[in-house]
């Protein structure tokens, strides 16, 4: 019997491991001159999608619900040019750091906040906002699958505990018990 449950646990395991491993490698930062491209903003290996809106008038502006399944991961907010107008041009908004990329921007100022959604976002300059680069990603999920069989063997409980953190955002991804 503990080597079934050992078994299961390394199966699970292995699983689990696969599922974060596919992310691939971190991927070299863009060139800074293309900062205007939503591309560029994308973080490598996490399935996120930016997109861009010229000019949305005025000094503030806010997210709408992120598309289905999906959460917002970074906004980035330009008002100006480095050097010429405003000091920093980028203002760069996220809420986990896994989206934070590419973090060494040039020109570019970032900022933790606790919901992207609940935020109101502007640059520190106060001057109208050029364009606004606004990215998702798909809602990280984790399936574990196995199966179990029963046996007429009279055998002590025993507890076997598996808890799996995401890297990501430390949110429990996994728990096996059996008993």
């Amino acid at each position: 019997m503990p080597r079934r449950i050992v078994a299961a646990a390394a199966t699970v395991l292995a699983a689990v491991a696969l599922v974060f491993a596919a992310t691939g490698p971190a991927a070299a930062d863009p060139p800074a001159d293309q900062s205007n491209a939503p591309s560029y903003w994308q973080t490598p290996g996490t399935n996120e999608v930016c997109a861009k809106i010229d000019d949305p008038g005025g000094a503030t502006w806010t997210l709408g619900q992120p598309p289905a399944g999906s959460q917002w991961t970074k906004v980035v907010i330009k008002s100006g040019s480095t050097g010429e107008s405003v000091e920093a041009e980028n203002n760069a908004y996220y809420s986990n750091a896994t989206y934070k990329y590419p973090a060494d921007a040039a020109g570019t100022t970032w900022n933790q906040v606790e919901s992207l959604q609940a935020t109101t976002f502007s640059h520190p300059s106060g001057k109208n906002i050029s364009h606004v680069i606004y990215c998702s990603a798909p809602i990280p999920t984790v399936h574990v699958s196995g199966s179990a069989s029963a046996t007429d063997q009279t055998c002590p409980a025993r507890i076997l505990r598996l808890s799996i953190r995401d890297a990501r955002d430390g949110n429990r991804a996994a728990r096996i018990v059996e008993g």
